[in-house]
């Protein structure tokens, strides 16, 4: 038997049938509480649609109930980007994110935030510079930090230094020309 204290209700919750109520007036009840849980269910799984391995490896993430708390290691300064693909020191040491609609958002003062946070070498020259990888692709170079133009279709890739190794601040595979 379990018992229901919210509602003053018990059900009898016998193997081979569905639950017999005591009181057919507390039916509302019991479908406020299912529908409580149902929301808490629900929650907690959009909560879990969020991943974390969206996040460069090398980022220090700490969780702080629904936010996360991404900061770059010593020896790795902190960089923002914008959708334009311009690359700023990072305004805070530190950026916030938190689960919204199944994925990350960064937090700002003013609310969300469409700047990217990454990490990058503090020193220069770890990375060896790439060659261009085609005639229709500009490299750009920002100390640590390259953009890639391409001037067929105008998009851009932004390629980040650290550890030595080169990566792409959108988590694709490496541009290489083909």
């Amino acid at each position: 038997m379990l018992a229901c204290f919210m509602c003053d209700l018990r059900i009898l919750l016998p193997s081979t049938s569905g639950c017999i109520y005591s009181r057919p007036s507390h039916l509302v009840c019991v479908f406020n509480i299912s529908i409580i849980i149902a929301g808490l269910l629900t929650a907690d799984c959009l909560r879990s649609l969020c991943d974390q391995s969206v996040f460069p490896p090398e980022v220090k993430i700490v969780r702080r109930g629904s936010t996360l708390k991404v900061f770059c290691p010593s020896g790795l300064r902190p960089l923002e980007a914008d959708e334009k693909g311009v690359i700023t020191p990072s305004r805070e040491k530190f950026a916030r994110y938190s689960c919204i609609e199944g994925q990350y958002k960064r937090l700002y003062v003013t609310g969300v935030d469409s700047m990217k946070f990454f990490c990058a070498d503090e020193q220069v020259g770890r990375c060896p510079i790439p060659e261009p990888i085609h005639k229709s692709v500009t490299l750009n170079f920002q100390h640590v930090v390259a953009r890639v133009d391409y001037q067929t279709n105008g998009s851009f890739n932004i390629l980040y230094c650290t550890h030595g190794i080169w990566h792409n601040l959108n988590g694709a595979v490496l541009p290489n020309g083909k």
